[in-house]
């Protein structure tokens, strides 16, 4: 009971004595056996709180909850615990619950099945038979297309859940609705039929895609439907755009980026290069590239890359997920091939060198040498250029081991990188360029090391300010400055005042107004807004009046 008084609440946990008075209705007990028992159940599935109690996982409690209501069956008892107050709707908050009471209750199964066919999508295909399956598919079908709504984007219908539910009798009707006139019918058919992963339309998805007589929505669907199951040799074709500006662009890119390899790499990183927007199928990509020759063309794609491309943030941010990839299927041919893409990162002063050290560093330091092999050909290239360390004075020093510092210093002209690798490079390779300096050389390593506190210093006072100023357009800049993840941990008070003061600001900003999305891959937005909402995420904020914020986050994920 404790579990259906929780749905019922539509809350995650209850008073203590809202706990008790629950058991002694149910249970016929007096308080102190219901405390008793409250503390039992605080040892398996229940967790005790400071305000009361709550199961260790939320769908611990759904799941019991629909256990408890399987044996009631007077359907419609059950329907009106779930109903909103004066409606015949049920609460989305027992979404959850409803998935597993659908698999145990043959009237509930039977009422959702008819009035509410999108709840049934979260439950078990195989409990229902072939024909409840068909009239579900085709009434959530036939209702987006009443209601003129895609399933691209949907708030509550997941494409890959409503899949699963499609017969292999419907297909035909799905590959006729494809081409449809009506562009609401044409696009979720073709999105449903990727996510069943029917290929049959593969390249009807393509041209549908690419045609630009067609709406805007049914191009982003049909894109989003074809990165599922379209092929490589289609890139040239999705990145051939001829007007960046236009609304399908962010999608074309983001389909190419699911299907790169060995032979478009080049052509999807010059595409990612010249996108603001960040391409979620290319973190994904790059995370799974097992390949030997995709990750070697990847490689090369990337060291031919024009300095304006390789200066871009967005493309640091692929690259963490790439280095794991690198180094799972490592080679030790790659080596030349790495040590020139680091030096045209110390070219073009991008990725920053504290970010390469964390992200790439640590993967290199996994290769079975330390990644010194790297080090060695970078600082070759180096003294043959007759050139020092300028940017990546942290990362560069890392890779460079014992031996090869003994080798560099026995070379001519390298007394400039020594000075740098004995600055800056790990323990065991700083021990053994102890030998005597001249005042010189001592002068300018207390330089580099002085400007090195310097940069320390001005990131710890902006990461004071962010811990303890309450001047908000100071905040504001020392916020923008730092990257998140760096941003300090802060007290409780502190997380109080934040709170306050993020809400304060979503209030002032008019977000239903100024929150545009210009077509389902551009959105306009208040250049502080992201901001805020990483303020929110950071630290957990709880924000007083919500509204603001709940506008913010629906409408970056449901234009």
């Amino acid at each position: 009971m404790l579990a259906i008084a929780m749905e019922v609440a539509a809350r995650n946990q209850l008073t203590d004595e809202e706990s008790v008075a629950v058991l002694r209705r149910s249970l016929r007990i007096d308080a102190a056996a219901a405390r008793t028992l409250l503390d039992e159940l605080a040892q398996s599935v229940l967790i005790r709180t400071p305000d009361g109690y709550r199961f260790q996982l939320h769908s611990y409690g759904e799941y019991l909850a629909a256990e408890e209501l399987s044996e009631i069956q007077d359907t419609e008892r059950i329907l009106r615990l779930m109903y909103l107050e004066n409606t015949l709707r049920p609460s989305d908050s027992w979404r959850n619950c409803v998935s597993y009471l659908m698999e145990r209750h043959r009237g509930i199964r039977s009422i959702f099945s008819r009035r509410f066919p999108d709840w049934t999508l979260t439950a078990s295909p195989t409990v229902f038979d072939e024909q409840e399956r068909i009239s579900i598919v085709r009434e959530l079908l036939d209702s987006l297309i009443r209601d003129n709504v895609y399933l691209l984007h949907h708030p509550t219908i997941r494409v890959l859940h409503f899949a699963r539910f499609v017969p292999e009798a419907m297909l035909p009707q799905l590959r006729a609705a494809v081409e449809s006139t009506n562009d609401v019918e044409a696009a979720n058919a073709a999105l449903l039929l990727a996510a069943y992963g029917d290929r049959t339309m593969v390249d009807r998805l393509l041209a549908l895609a690419l045609n630009s007589t067609r709406s805007t929505h049914v191009r982003n669907s049909a894109l989003a439907a074809y990165d599922q199951v379209g092929t490589p040799a289609s890139v040239p074709m999705l990145l051939d755009i001829q007007d960046w500006d236009e609304h399908t662009v962010a999608s074309r890119i983001h389909a190419a980026a699911a299907l790169m390899d060995s032979t478009n790499a080049s052509l999807v990183l010059t595409a990612l290069s010249r996108t603001d927007t960040i391409i979620s199928s290319a973190f994904y990509r790059f995370d799974e590239l097992t390949d030997r020759a995709d990750i070697e063309a990847l490689l090369d794609a990337l060291i031919a890359l024009p300095a304006d491309a390789l200066q871009r943030n967005q493309l640091s941010y692929y690259l963490d997920r790439f280095w794991r990839s690198l180094a799972s299927s490592w080679q030790p041919e790659w080596v030349d091939k790495v040590a020139e893409l680091v030096l045209r990162f110390e070219d073009v002063g991008t990725p920053d060198d504290r970010d390469l050290q964390r992200h790439f560093l640590g993967v290199m330091r996994s290769l079975p040498d330390r990644g010194y092999a790297i080090g060695r050909r970078i600082l070759e290239r180096l003294l043959a250029a007759e050139r020092d360390v300028r940017h990546l004075r942290h990362a560069v020093p890392a890779l460079v081991g014992p031996d090869d510092a003994r080798w560099l210093m026995a070379q001519p002209a390298s007394h400039r990188l020594v000075k740098t690798v004995r600055a800056f490079g790990p323990p065991e390779t700083t021990a053994v360029l102890q030998d005597p300096i001249t005042p010189q050389q001592q002068e300018t390593l207390d330089q580099w090391q002085c400007e090195e506190q310097r940069r320390q210093g001005r990131s710890q006072r902006l990461k004071q300010t962010i811990a303890t100023s309450e001047n908000g357009e100071v905040l504001l800049s020392a916020l923008a400055r730092v990257d998140p993840a760096h941003w300090p941990e802060v007290s409780a008070d502190r997380r109080d005042w934040l709170a306050a003061f993020v809400g304060e600001q979503l209030g002032q900003l008019d977000l239903r107004t100024r929150i545009q999305w210009r077509s389902e891959t551009e959105l306009t937005q208040p250049r502080v807004l992201p901001l805020l909402l990483a303020l929110v995420n950071r630290y957990e904020l709880r924000v007083t009046d919500d509204e603001p914020l709940a506008v913010a986050l629906l409408a970056e994920t449901d234009p």
